[in-house]
């Protein structure tokens, strides 16, 4: 486990999701996650479906990226948005 930050403020989506091929999928963060949180984010609890699946989400320099096809993209998105709350609140819950 890492140690304690100073701080913490929500990571939020900071922007649409952008592709530069139709399959592989770019969201900008508001932050860079910590670890702690990138791990609640692949474990929740709260679910998949058949199409969205977190732990095919990969963090780099304060972006998620997945891969998807174009019409699926809005399913993932709610699915993502789920997982960032999720994952805020675990780590808020850590960080206290």
């Amino acid at each position: 486990m890492s140690p304690l930050p100073a701080s913490f403020t929500d990571i939020r989506r900071a922007g649409p999701p952008t592709t530069q091929n139709g399959c592989d999928w770019d969201v900008p963060l508001t932050a860079e996650p910590p670890r702690e949180w990138i791990i609640a984010f692949h474990n929740d609890p709260g679910g998949s479906s058949s199409v969205a699946i977190s732990e095919r989400v990969m963090f780099q320099r304060g972006r998620l990226i997945f891969s998807s096809r174009p019409e699926d993209v809005e399913h993932w998105i709610r699915y993502i948005d789920k997982w960032i709350a999720r994952s805020n609140e675990s780590y808020w819950r850590w960080f206290r």
